[in-house]
């Protein structure tokens, strides 16, 4: 299984989130719209605990009446 941290991009406070195993996308939800957001991946299970990747930055559009703005591809 994958976890998933992100933050908005002028934050230091990380959100986590863990990301079920077959999964080959992943929604994050209210998301603030307009804003950045720093995202990384590791993989995370019994047999071992990667290191976070290179943190990407991500905008999210104008708000558009729903409160999921980004997908994460795997």
């Amino acid at each position: 299984r994958y976890q998933l941290r992100h933050r908005l991009f002028s934050s230091s406070v990380y959100n986590y989130e863990d990301i079920p195993l077959g999964r080959s996308s992943y929604e994050l939800q209210n998301l603030r719209s307009s804003s950045n957001y720093s995202v990384s991946l590791r993989a995370n299970n019994s047999y071992y605990v990667s290191e976070w990747t290179d943190e990407m930055i991500v905008s999210t559009l104008p708000y558009n009446h729903s409160s999921s703005f980004f997908a994460v591809l795997l």
